[in-house]
Parts: C-alpha cells; sequence; structure tokens
C-alpha cells in the first residue's frame, strides 16, 4: 500500500544551522503518529517540512507519491497550531468556511462548514465571534478549519498545550472520534507523552542535534481509547519507554 507521507533522508537547515538531519518514516492512511521530543529539537521544523512551508536541504517529503508541493497546491494538507489563529471579525461559520474563499472559489461552502461545526460540536456557535469563545472552542473552530477540504494530510502541533487539563481531555476524545472518519494520515506533535501514548498508533522519538527520529514507539492499545487507559500499568510502561528515549 502506497503510504500517505513519506519522508526520505530529509533534512532542514535555517542558515548555516542543521536542525535536522536523515530523516525517514511513513506514515499508513488513516494512521496517526505522533512526534515528541525535547523543547527546540526541531519538532515544528518537521512540520514545516511535512507542510511544505519548508524545502527540505536534503532528501525528500512525499504524500500520495507525489512531492509534497503537489499536495500543498491541491490543498490537501490540513495545519492546526497551538494558537487557533481565527480572524476576530468573521464569525465561526465564516472562519470554518474560509478554505474556500482562498483555496478553492470566491463562495463560501456553509453546507459543509456546517456539516464540520456539527462534528466539532460547535452548531451553537456558529453565529458567536471569536472573542465570544472559550479557548477550547476556538481550538474546535481551528479543526474544523482545517477538516472542511477533507486534507489527505492532517498536522497538529501542540493543539491542546495552552487548554486547561479537563478541557484537554474533553478535546482529546474528540480528536479521536473524528480521526476515525478521516481516510488520510495524521501527525500530531506534543510534549505530552501521555498524550502521544493515548492518541497515537505510534509514537517517533525526535533528538540529537542535528535532530533525526531514534525510534518509533509501537502502540497496541485498542480503540477506541478513553481517559481510563491512562490508569493502566502497561500504559504507564510504554510511557516510560518513551520518555527513556529521549
Amino acid at each position: 500500500m502506497l503510504p500517505t507521507i513519506a519522508v526520505r533522508d530529509a533534512a532542514a537547515r535555517y542558515g548555516a544551522r542543521e536542525v535536522l538531519r536523515g530523516v525517514a518514516f511513513e506514515v499508513a492512511p488513516g494512521e496517526v503518529v505522533a512526534v515528541v521530543g525535547r523543547s527546540g529539537v526541531g519538532k515544528t521544523t518537521l512540520l514545516r517540512l511535512l507542510s511544505g512551508l519548508l524545502q527540505p536541504a536534503a532528501g525528500m517529503v512525499a504524500v500520495d507519491g507525489a512531492p509534497v508541493g503537489v499536495a500543498r497546491s491541491r490543498k490537501a494538507i490540513g495545519l492546526v497550531g497551538q494558537d487557533a489563529r481565527l480572524h476576530p471579525w468573521r464569525t465561526v461559520r465564516r472562519n470554518v468556511s474560509l478554505p474556500f474563499e482562498v483555496n478553492v472559489d470566491d463562495t463560501a461552502d456553509f453546507a459543509l462548514a456546517d456539516e464540520w461545526l456539527r462534528k466539532t460540536g460547535l452548531s451553537g456557535a456558529a453565529d458567536r465571534y471569536p472573542r465570544e469563545l472559550s479557548g477550547g472552542m476556538r481550538q474546535r473552530v481551528a479543526l474544523a478549519r482545517a477538516l472542511v477540504l477533507r486534507p489527505r494530510v492532517l498536522l497538529l502541533d501542540e493543539p491542546l498545550g495552552a487548554l486547561d487539563e479537563l478541557t484537554r481531555e474533553d478535546l482529546r476524545g474528540e480528536l479521536a472520534r473524528l480521526w476515525t472518519s478521516l481516510e488520510g494520515a495524521v501527525v500530531y506533535v506534543t510534549h505530552d507523552l501521555d498524550e502521544a501514548v493515548l492518541l497515537a498508533d505510534r509514537v517517533l522519538v525526535l533528538a540529537g542535534d542535528p535532530a533525526s527520529i531514534v525510534t518509533t514507539v509501537p502502540v497496541a492499545f485498542a480503540r477506541p481509547r478513553t481517559e481510563k487507559l491512562r490508569r493502566r500499568a502497561d500504559f504507564a510502561a510504554l510511557v516510560d519507554l518513551v520518555r527513556s528515549m529521549l
């Protein structure tokens, strides 16, 4: 089966500094892969390579067998960061429909926007403005906006990092539920090792200077997973294994 994402011996530089070297991995259709590593190791740089925002200094990044730039031009990559980056003058519905105006044509597809508002539990907030929303609700809007074009690749850069623990728990459940309906691949960057093991099918550990993928930890727990899984001894043991690799 052709991988949705294929990274082959990729490197990344900022000026004279080499941040990533020899990065290689694949993500299969429907697979969720978490990337963990110490602060400043290059996790966000890796996402920039995967999104096509940064060209590799060496090696290659492909989506569905074609260079990542092709997927980017087809709007097949969705990206959600820690900051929702909503337009404050647009309602929730118009924030979610924005990709249609920017990427497809000048007509907002409110039917599809409303579908994703429903899927993310935001139907009742469609006519509100970002200033009227909690942090968790703003992240839901950002997620719906990223998914409205049904991307082949969904990239998430610590999207829950700024939220309180209870809101994080709620949104982790939402993410896990939404991913089951995606046919593409998900790459999830997080500094929270529990979160990585809870959400992912595999955990990639990024380490070194310049950094590379030093190990891959499979996560075999059956889905659907709930927060109760975190109380199990075998879950804690797997988190400890990931921690020992950092």
